[in-house]
């Protein structure tokens, strides 16, 4: 499932194309014609849980409520990696300007 995930990182992966990697195409457990979300949730959790204990801020599976999941795509991993940064290393104002904590120089984010 990760591998599915990841090498299609920024596309929607549905629940059923996820199932089918576990349990294969046509396979269906659970109550009902859609049984088997709720095991791929199950999965899904799982693995964000195992991200999690090497990582506490992994949160690069999201997400498509009565579709499937998504990878977050490379782009908007660095946005928020540099949001991150800059609320770390800054302090923002009012004016959009951003003060380094350490230095107290001002600059303005890009």
């Amino acid at each position: 499932m990760v591998d599915l995930l990841a090498t299609r990182d920024g596309s929607d992966v549905s629940y059923r194309d996820l199932y089918n990697i576990v349990h294969g195409p046509g396979f269906s457990a659970g109550f009902g014609n859609e049984g088997y979300r709720s095991n791929v949730h199950a999965f899904i959790k799982r693995i964000r849980r195992k991200f999690r204990d090497l990582d506490g801020a992994f949160d690069e599976i999201e997400a498509h409520s009565g579709f499937g999941y998504r990878w977050r795509e490379p782009e908007a991993l660095e946005e928020r990696s540099l949001a991150a940064s800059l609320e770390s290393a800054s302090v923002l104002t009012a004016g959009g300007e951003a003060r380094d904590a350490e230095t107290g120089a001002s600059f303005r984010p890009t």
